[in-house]
């Protein structure tokens, strides 16, 4: 045996809220005892909280906490034979109080033999439907020990049960912070927030310190402190008092459920400058928003920050500064998700911790242009579209939900779905998303519908400025008698089953709302492509044939069929960045007529155009349908020109390269991850089976001078030797076969397997140099014109250099000349010359190596002539070759620089 015995195991009794006795047996050879003790779960050491006991088995225990857990373990002294091991833990926990004034306050819901609730936790079953709070007793689901309080779902009806911590004595001038552990129960998402108040009752809980409206997770998430999605807010009593908190079950129907563990709330001195609280958003539209907040006492001022989901405050998002709550939000974009935080300021105390954030999303944009039109399909089912509402007035199972099903939908793969219920008539609507309407105007429904089978259904569709049922004040269309199982387009008219136009009186907000009013137990109604068409303005017809041509990197040409006796104030041409709002922003450009010349636009950016007609008397037309466009890659200037494919993800095209199916077959060239020659991209040509290729695909402009020589480089391959391919390429001064008139290579038999760089040369299978015959802009085309039925062939790492055109003779016809002077020449050089027609003139200055070192180009008339050399004096001194072109005559002139 060991030499110092093990004392009995201890046993706890007279407990009160802050002491207990703990009396054991001892050894017969012990010279004392130690009783060791602290929270539970505490692992005993020298530095524990220990009470000697000289003589005797029972020692009192005082100054404990109320209402808390403690392990005691007791520990055998045998004089010169050392110490025995701890003997325990045997875990108690102090009584409860009416009112808990120490801190922290622990409750783990282990003191009471379940399902008893723990001395001061009270429980309140608010719908009555017998699923609350319960303390179960599991350690399987206890964050710690064995029981955790637990929210036993409702099969139908939605959670609204509460548990409430002891009454707890808070102080001004302290804050109290509020930690637990919860979790759900597994794959069912769960909803809880959690209050604070000064009664254990609904009413009296006005202050929300937590809120998770999904969670799921099946093991224990420990709360933090803060103010964001999931964090538990610091709260500050403004006057002194009991409080309780109140945890709230949330959930939706039929859900499982929720365990929380360990509650915690520990006492701190409060802030200088307390947070504010009640961050809340309301009144969203589609461009703003209104934020509330509870400031603290010593609040001077408050800066508001909102900005994209996720974003960090300070650093990033925008500070709207303000005296008080409420604080206005505007120029948001539709439809978006916001994060928005408050901090208070309070004077000389500095300022508050951050609150927040509080999410919120933008209302979808009011439409409008026209056509509206709505396929359903924009979203995954059975999310809604953008603006698109549901109003089950009857309350029953039976409404309007967003399907997919391709056998059910008109067009792609949703369509809004009425689902019968067995025993109610329909009453269920759904609404299109807000369409701003003009007064005098006339507007078009149409729409497409169908049943499911032999059963009879009724479906009416109303027009107003609300979606609401109230809202929905005159009828556009009836049919109480359809069964049809396949899609009926509507038409225009007034007949039975038709759509009537509608004009509004006022100008504003509407809804077309579509109401199932079939009897119970019918099947189902379908509805897809719903669209409304402004019809007509009279007094000022919309802009139509809206079309863009001669597309550039930096301009566009904007033509229109406007209404050209009416428009007497002309038109607007308005563009901007794809997805702009026209009736906001984008930029504005009168005319008197089409079309319409953009400037400036950015090279390889996508534009969105519109067209609005100014009539007489301040009237002016519908903004025209959008039409879209994107400018030009920039030309290219500066050689040498590379082009790997592999600055872009495949199949994109790089910038600037196009493609050209000639023989219309599908068949053509395609930007792959298959068979590069270098990086990770090549062109590849894939064949028809049938048809011979004809297919191009052209490089990006390249901005091509007359003095200069241009040598391509390239490298090819084919698929497999035994299917020989064809391939020329040419150059010309646009992106078509007539424009291709150059040939500066030509392969007919490509049998390659391993890619082949291209050489200078005029052979077959190498690449001829060009100068072109003037400046300008041109493209070089790779033509695919393999037999039929032939395999693939690819083109990759394709490079164009530039060479000075170096003339060693002049060449001129008889009466042309040109002299330079002086000779030597010194702080200058000018050309004196005589032509034969007017026309432009090339001129060119090459240093002994060849390198251009000056040039400059001028119109110049058929007659006698001088040009200066621009800089020709700041050149060093040495021999320089000037080249004059002008009207096919080519002169050649050395000249010496002092």
């Amino acid at each position: 045996p060991p030499a110092c015995l093990n004392p009995g195991s201890p046993v706890v009794s007279a407990i009160t809220t802050t002491g207990a006795t703990v009396t054991f047996t001892g050894p017969t050879n012990a010279s004392g005892y130690s009783v060791v003790y602290g929270p539970r779960g505490f692992v005993p050491s020298s530095t524990s909280t220990s009470t000697p006991v000289a003589a005797g088995t029972t020692v009192t225990l005082s100054g404990l906490n109320p209402n808390t857990s403690y392990d005691v373990y007791v520990q055998t002294t045998c004089g010169a034979a050392g110490t025995s091991t701890y003997t325990g833990p045997v875990t108690f926990r102090t009584a409860c109080v009416a009112v808990v004034t120490a801190y922290p306050y622990l409750e783990d819901f282990d003191g009471a033999t379940a399902p008893a609730l723990p001395c001061g936790v009270t429980v309140l079953d608010v719908n009555a439907d017998n699923a609350t709070w319960k303390n179960v007793n599991n350690a399987t689901y206890a964050a710690s020990g064995t029981n955790a309080i637990t929210y036993n779902y409702s099969g139908t009806n939605t959670a609204n049960d509460w548990f409430f911590t002891n009454a707890l004595q808070m102080r001004v001038g302290y804050s109290y912070q509020l930690q637990f552990k919860y979790r759900g129960y597994g794959s069912l998402t769960e909803a809880m927030e959690v209050k604070v108040g000064n009664a254990a009752t609904v009413a009296a809980q006005t202050t929300t310190v937590f809120t998770n409206n999904s969670f799921n997770s099946s093991t224990y998430t420990t709360t933090s402190a803060g103010s964001g999605a999931g964090q538990v807010l610091l709260f500050t009593p403004t006057a002194a008092g009991t409080y309780y908190f109140g945890f709230h079950a949330t959930s939706i129907p039929n859900q499982w459920y929720i365990y929380v563990d360990d509650v915690q709330v520990t006492e701190v001195v409060s802030p200088a400058c307390p947070q504010p609280t009640a961050l809340a958003v309301n009144n969203v539209t589609a461009s703003g928003a209104t934020v509330s907040f509870a400031g603290p006492t010593a609040g001077t001022s408050y800066s508001v920050i909102y900005g994209p989901r996720g974003f960090t405050p300070p650093t990033g998002g925008t500070s709207v500064p303000a005296t008080a709550s409420p604080v206005t939000l505007s120029g948001l974009a539709p439809n978006t998700n916001y994060d928005v935080y408050v901090q208070a300021t309070c004077g000389t105390a500095g300022t508050s911790t951050i609150t927040g954030p509080v999410a919120f999303t933008t209302a979808c944009a009011v439409v409008t242009t026209f056509p509206y039109l709505e396929t359903f399909d924009g979203v995954t089912a059975p999310a809604l579209p953008c603006g698109i509402t549901v109003l089950n007035a009857n309350n029953d199972t039976g409404l309007w939900k967003n399907v997919s099903s391709t056998t059910y939908a008109a067009s792609g793969t949703n369509a809004m779905t009425y689902n019968y219920s067995g025993s109610n008539k329909a009453d269920d609507w759904f609404f299109t998303t807000a369409l701003s309407l003009q007064a005098g105007a006339t507007y078009q429904l149409q729409f497409k519908y169908r049943g499911y089978g032999s059963l009879t259904e009724a479906m009416e569709v109303k027009v107003g400025n609300a979606a609401t049922a109230a809202g929905q004040t005159t009828t556009l269309f009836t049919n109480n008698s359809f069964s049809n199982a396949t899609y009926t387009t509507t038409t225009a008219g007034t007949g039975a089953g038709q759509v009537a136009s509608f004009t509004p009186t006022t100008s504003g907000i509407y809804y077309f709302g579509f109401h199932a009013i079939s009897p119970a137990n019918q099947w189902y109604i379908y509805v897809d492509d719903v669209r409304v068409d402004a019809v007509s303005l009279a007094a000022c017809p919309t802009p139509t044939n809206v079309t863009l041509s001669g597309i550039t990197a930096t301009t566009a040409t904007v033509s229109f069929t406007g209404p050209t006796a009416l428009a007497t104030r002309g038109y607007t041409v308005i563009y901007g960045p794809s997805g702009f709002d026209p009736t906001t922003s984008g930029t504005r450009v009168p005319a008197t007529t089409s079309p319409v010349s953009l400037t400036g636009l950015t090279s390889l950016t996508s534009y969105d155009v519109y067209v609005v007609a100014a009539c007489a008397s301040s009237v002016n037309s519908f903004t025209s349908a959008k039409v879209s466009f994107t400018s030009a890659c920039a030309t290219t200037v500066s050689f040498p020109y590379a082009e790997t494919f592999d600055g872009v993800t495949a199949p994109a095209l790089p910038c600037g390269v196009t493609v050209l199916d000639a023989n219309a077959d599908g068949s053509t060239w395609v930007n792959s991850n298959y068979n590069p020659s270098s990086g990770v991209n090549s062109m590849r040509y894939s064949p028809s089976a049938v048809n011979a290729a004809d297919d191009w695909f052209f490089t990006n402009a390249l901005a091509l001078k007359a003095s200069m020589k241009y040598q391509l480089k390239f490298r090819y391959r084919v698929f497999t030797y035994n299917y020989p391919e064809k391939m020329e390429v040419k150059i010309g001064t646009s992106t078509t076969v007539a424009s291709q008139t150059t040939t500066l290579f030509s392969n007919l038999a490509m049998i390659n397997t391993a890619y082949t760089t291209t050489s200078p040369g005029a052979l077959t299978g190498q690449v001829t140099s060009f100068t072109p015959p003037a400046d300008g802009t041109y493209f070089i085309g790779f033509h695919a014109m393999s037999i039929a039925n032939q395999f693939d062939i690819y083109v990759d790492d394709i490079q164009v250099d530039a060479a000075p055109v170096l003339a060693t003779k002049s060449s001129v016809a008889a009466g042309f000349s040109a002299e330079a002077s002086p000779v030597p020449f010194s702080d200058h050089l000018t050309l004196t010359l005589t032509t034969l027609m007017a026309g432009p003139l090339q001129l060119t200055l090459h240093d002994a190596v060849g390198r251009v070192v000056r040039e400059t180009s001028a119109t110049v008339p058929a007659c006698a002539n001088s040009l200066a050399v621009p800089g020709a004096g700041s050149l060093p001194a040495g021999m320089y070759i000037l080249t004059v072109r002008q009207g096919g005559n080519t002169q050649v002139i050395r000249v010496a620089h002092e």
